[in-house]
Parts: structure tokens; C-alpha cells; sequence
């Protein structure tokens, strides 16, 4: 898989946020429109530069609301029925990544990126 500039700057930035959420590198890929992702079993995560945009799809009208309850500390950025994107001007802190990759389906890897061992 090969980036343009613009492409192996979110990769970095992504590389970061899946290092401080201890999910796995390769959740990082480029979705159908060509962006760079982390990509969780229910949502995904992409940066622009300025916003991190936690998308959330597939959930049922009251698992939303108890997911923007759950999100609070996000901004939401759009409101659907039962699906939404939410954002933050900052990289997360550790309680708050905890929080995201249990409700966006991130699996915790069993190696950190030196290769020690994590405990799960």
C-alpha cells in the first residue's frame, strides 16, 4: 500500500492514536474514498490535521444516545438516528481512549509496539 504526503501524515497521527489506545498498527488502512483510517469492528477513527472524527455506525437508536452520554467529553459533529460521527480538538487522554476503543470494537493488541507483553 503506498501514501501520498497528505496520506503518510494521518498515518503518523493514527500510528499515535493506536499506540495510546494499544490497538494493533494494522487497523490502520485507506477506506473506499482513499482517507487513512483506524479501523474498529463498530466505528472508525480519521484525523484531518485540526479534528479526530470517531465514526459510529450500526447501533440502534437508544445505543446511541447512551454512546453520545458515554462520549461526552466529544463534540457531535453529526446527529442521525441511529448512527453519528463525533469529534475532539485533541488527542484523547487514557481514560477516554480506554472508553473509545471498548464502544468503537478496537481490540487491545497482546504486544505493545516494542514487542513486550501487555496485559489484558
Amino acid at each position: 500500500m503506498s501514501f501520498t504526503k497528505d496520506q503518510t501524515t494521518d498515518r503518523i497521527f493514527l500510528t499515535e492514536m493506536s499506540i495510546k489506545m494499544g490497538v494493533s498498527q494494522r487497523r490502520i488502512r485507506l477506506n473506499e474514498y482513499r482517507w487513512v483510517i483506524l479501523q474498529g469492528d463498530r466505528s472508525t477513527i480519521n484525523y484531518d490535521g485540526k479534528w479526530w472524527y470517531f465514526n459510529i455506525l450500526d447501533l440502534t437508536p437508544m445505543k446511541w444516545r447512551n454512546v453520545k452520554k458515554k462520549l461526552s467529553f466529544m463534540e457531535v459533529s453529526q446527529d442521525g438516528d441511529d448512527e453519528g460521527v463525533l469529534r475532539l480538538d485533541r488527542m484523547p487522554t487514557d481514560e477516554e481512549c480506554e472508553i473509545i476503543r471498548k464502544i468503537g470494537g478496537f481490540r487491545k493488541s497482546v504486544k505493545g509496539w516494542k514487542g513486550e507483553k501487555k496485559i489484558t
